[in-house]
């Protein structure tokens, strides 16, 4: 085992997956303002109670470590509540940690969870990768502010890149994340959950056509090690900070029907035809978008696949599969 110190910041769906993966590879230590998950108490990873926003006492708990993750956010919905705490942690919050790896001479880079949809959803045509520019209005009205302070994180991630010529500051940007402990209000999983307690899969009319990017939690684990071995080798890899913002989505867009499809697929399958749940369509009277029929998305993952040397990613049928069966035992 490397006895490199990863400290992963944020103890959500993420960082805690990340944190059970790489502690096989590395020492690793999480940080956040909330306690461990339940399902990581026994992994033996070191866990230390600490508020982004509280500058002195996160400088002390990440002065050791040779790679900072930072995967704490404040999002949808909580931020339609709260814009200024949105802006806080999300913006405030990665100053701070950007600061923190920036002056400590121990540390060789830093790289932060983002989104792919700081490049939009709607009314985008062709084939997008990084470089396709930030597009807060091309989104549904509620994602706005929040996809905003992402697009503020990555200007600051790539500011402190630049002024910073022997560390790594990048974005790894993904998407609706599928895997085993995703937050039970995730869409597949209410499907997946909705199923298998014997109820219709139930979908709004007004959002059933909505193209969805999607990545999974093993490829997101996959590619974090492998950008972990890159900057302890080597932390500027590029001295074109532009080259540390990289897109890690499946390459093709799904709606959420499809989605839906997929889970009631995948459980006749492996229940042998004994849980067959409907599909069912609900009208809530919401006005449906615009657009009749959003155009699917398709990415770019020619960078990522380049500088990494990975050329499969896990679709989101596939993951939904592996998901079903494990439930299914």
């Amino acid at each position: 085992m490397n006895n490199s110190k990863i400290v992963i910041i944020g103890s959500g769906f993420i960082g805690s997956s990340l944190a059970k993966y790489l502690k096989d590879y590395f020492s690793v230590t999480t940080i956040s303002k909330n306690p461990q998950l339940d399902w990581l108490k026994n992994e033996n990873i070191s866990h230390k109670i600490c508020d982004i926003l509280d500058y002195e006492k996160l400088s002390m708990e990440i002065q050791d470590a040779s790679i900072v993750i930072n995967s704490a956010v404040f999002r949808i919905p909580q931020i339609l509540e709260n814009n200024q705490k949105g802006y806080s942690v999300n913006v405030l919050g990665m100053e701070n940690i950007c600061k923190i790896v920036g002056e400590n001479k121990r540390t060789k880079g830093l790289f932060n969870i983002g989104t792919v949809s700081v490049l939009g959803e709607k009314r985008i045509e062709g084939i997008i990768d990084e470089e396709a520019g930030y597009n807060p209005d091309k989104l549904e009205d509620r994602s706005r502010s929040y996809v905003i302070t992402k697009i503020l994180q990555e200007n600051i991630i790539r500011f402190f890149d630049e002024i910073n010529p022997d560390k790594f500051f990048g974005t790894l940007r993904v998407d609706s994340v599928i895997g085993e402990n995703m937050h039970k209000n995730f869409v597949v999983n209410k499907f997946i959950d909705q199923a298998l307690s014997g109820q219709n899969i139930s979908i709004y009319k007004h959002s059933q056509d909505k193209m969805m990017a999607f990545t999974t939690i093993s490829d997101i684990c996959k590619v974090v090690k492998q950008l972990i071995e890159l900057i302890l080798s080597n932390p500027k890899f590029s001295n074109e900070s532009e080259n540390h913002i990289l897109n890690l989505v499946y390459p093709k867009s799904y709606t959420i029907t499809q989605i839906g499809n997929f889970v009631k697929e995948s459980i006749v399958l492996h229940s042998e035809g004994k849980i067959n749940p409907k599909v069912e369509i609900i009208d809530k009277g919401i006005p449906e978008t615009k657009e009749k029929k959003l155009k699917e998305l398709v990415y770019d993952l020619t960078k990522i696949q380049k500088i990494l040397k990975i050329n499969n990613f896990i679709s989101p049928k596939t993951a939904i599969d592996e998901i079903i069966k494990l439930r299914l035992k």
